[in-house]
């Protein structure tokens, strides 16, 4: 069993400090207010390198230094700014993503695959990731819940729905799927059902933010994901050409 320090140690690298950035700023934490020599024989660390440590979590805006009786001291004056670091790489982060999404060559086709089940809840949480205002799917739900993990598409759909991501769905006409309907205005989502039979397709088809992502009908499950604006305008055009022939609601 993992142990709170071990735990706290794998926290504070998955925030981003470095082994002897976590040494110093736990001991710093447990020790409070301190000098450098202090907190070298507390950790191991050389006392130069000491410094550079601190210096390190100062410009993260981590710790504070001040004088006092002539020599510098370090403290710890908020931990929740461990916090306001994250947001702020967030918010970095996604000022990068918008640059890097003008910058990106609008021609280039990215393909994806995925396999078995990482790979679907991979490509399951891109589309949360993305944010989407709207998701599209041409489905053939008695096929894809065979298909899905039930938790994982309970979550996510959970998720989907309180993030007020709206879905269009296209689906054969079966009693499952007409149950499914019945279902809709609570779900942030509008189904429409088209001839079982006349139209017999297995797989799955997703369209969401410049990507069109295709899953097999089969176990286990895998898939391709394109991401490329002009093949996802000519899909959602064929998607918006049959829903609107589709009536809204089925008796």
């Amino acid at each position: 069993m993992i142990n709170n320090n071990s735990l706290l140690h794998l926290q504070l690298d998955q925030l981003g400090l470095n082994e002897k950035e976590i040494l110093v700023y736990t001991a710093l934490n447990r020790m409070g207010t301190s000098l450098a020599s202090s907190l070298a024989v507390k950790t191991g660390i050389k006392r130069t390198s000491v410094y550079d440590v601190l210096n390190s979590l100062i410009d993260k805006n981590l710790i504070v230094q001040f004088k006092m009786h002539g020599s510098s001291y370090y403290a710890i004056d908020d931990v929740q700014k461990l916090v306001l670091l994250q947001k702020e790489r967030i918010n970095t982060a996604n000022d990068a993503v918008e640059i890097l999404k003008a910058e990106h060559h609008k021609n280039d086709i990215q393909v994806q695959h995925f396999f078995g089940l990482e790979g679907y809840r991979f490509m399951y949480r891109n589309i949360l990731d993305s944010e989407p205002k709207e998701l599209l799917g041409w489905i053939n739900l008695d096929n894809f819940h065979t298909l899905m993990d039930s938790q994982i598409e309970n979550q996510w759909t959970k998720q989907r729905i309180e993030m007020g991501i709206f879905t269009r769905l296209i689906m054969q006409d079966t009693p499952y799927a007409r149950n499914f309907q019945k279902q809709d205005k609570e779900s942030c989502r509008e189904t429409r059902l088209i001839p079982k039979g006349k139209y017999d397709f297995s797989s799955n088809c997703f369209l969401y933010q410049e990507r069109i992502v295709y899953l097999t009908s089969q176990k286990p499950i895998s898939g391709i994901r394109i991401h490329n604006a002009e093949l996802f305008e000519m899909n959602k055009q064929f998607f918006d050409m049959v829903w609107g022939t589709l009536n809204k609601v089925t008796d």
